[in-house]
Order: structure tokens, then C-alpha cells, then sequence
């Protein structure tokens, strides 16, 4: 499966008061703020809390699609809010040892191939664990070594998206929503970022 990913996300500027993401028009330093890109701003639904019975069967879906299955639906990366600031400048990523495997090599940016190439190879029981344990941080130079944010959970950086007996679910920046409907439904999902995907 292979999902494209456009161009970067503008970053989002905070009030300086909150720390919140201002919403369009509001100035701060009297500079309008642009909008918050739509692959930032959580989906439209409702999210699931940790108790949700439906939640096993989602993460078996995602483990499956982990794995480079998209029978369930479609798997993508997209720029986490920490980091969506600095996709302009990202020249490389550092990651921690993914799956005891070692660090993933993501070249220019962290392709979902790289990502299900890597997860193909862990036991499916354990893909969603592994993807809340690894981070992934991008860097100023080449070689990993200037980071530009704090980790950054792996989860955070794809968006899934699923139907369970007719009602949708999309994994989004870690965390699950129960949405309209799914993406897929309305043709092919595309997640757009320069360097990732």
C-alpha cells in the first residue's frame, strides 16, 4: 500500500499566554495566525477512551496493517504536532533500537515502508507495544545528531484508519476517535508532508 504525502504543514504558532494553538485570525505579536492544518487538528468524532471494548480488535487491526497488510485499511505517516514546526528543516531522524532490531534508517523521512518493513519482522502480538515504546526525533543535520524536539512517540507519527461493523475508527497522533466514516471510503487517503512517506 503506498499513500502519498504532500507538502509540509505550515507550522502552528501558540499564544504565548496558554500555550494552546491559536485558532485563524487571532494575532499574536500582531501577525495573523494561519489556520491549523487538517492533519493536525484532531478528527472530527469523538475520541475512545482507554476502556473501550472495541479497542482490542482496533489494535489487532493495527498490528496487522503494521505488518504491511492494508486488508483493514490504509496506513500512513503524518508530521506529530511537536514536530510539524520544524518539517522544513528536518534533514534526518534519530530513532531509539525499534523492536531490538537496532535504530530504524529512515532516509529522507520516515516512509511507511520503512516503518511496516521494520514491523513485518516483530511478532504481531507485540507491534502496538513496540510502536508506544519507540521514538522517533527529527534532526538539523544529516547525521542525526542535532535534535530538533524531545522524543517523540512512533504512534504519533501514522494515522490508521479502519471500519468495525459499519462505523469508522482512525488512529490519530496516538490516539483513537470513532469519526463519520473513513477516509478510504472517499477515495485514496493522503497524508501530506515533505520527507515522510
Amino acid at each position: 500500500m503506498s499513500a502519498e504525502l504532500p507538502t509540509p504543514p505550515r507550522p502552528v504558532r501558540a499564544d504565548a499566554r496558554s500555550g494552546d494553538s491559536a485558532p485563524r485570525g487571532r494575532r499574536v505579536s500582531g501577525r495573523p495566525l494561519p489556520a491549523v492544518p487538517p492533519q493536525h487538528r484532531p478528527p472530527e468524532g469523538r475520541p475512545l477512551d482507554a476502556e473501550h471494548p472495541l479497542l482490542p480488535e482496533l489494535e489487532h487491526r493495527l498490528a496487522v496493517a503494521l505488518g504491511g497488510d492494508d486488508r483493514f485499511g490504509p496506513l500512513a505517516t503524518c508530521w506529530p504536532s511537536p514536530a510539524a514546526a520544524h518539517a522544513a528543516v528536518t534533514k534526518s531522524f534519530y530513532t531509539n533500537n525499534v523492536g531490538g532490531l537496532g535504530p530504524l534508517r529512515p532516509a529522507p523521512g520516515p516512509d511507511i515502508a520503512c516503518i511496516t518493513g521494520r514491523f513485518a519482522r516483530i511478532v504481531p502480538a507485540m507491534r502496538v507495544s513496540e510502536l508506544r515504546d519507540s521514538r522517533l526525533m527529527p534532526c538539523a543535520d544529516e547525521h542525526g545528531q542535532r535534535l530538533l524536539t524531545g522524543p517523540i512517540p512512533l504512534d504519533r507519527w501514522i494515522v490508521f484508519e479502519t471500519e468495525v461493523d459499519g462505523r469508522a475508527y482512525r488512529l490519530h497522533q496516538g490516539q483513537w476517535y470513532e469519526v463519520e466514516r473513513c477516509r478510504r471510503a472517499a477515495g485514496a487517503v493522503r497524508y501530506a508532508q515533505p520527507g515522510i512517506g
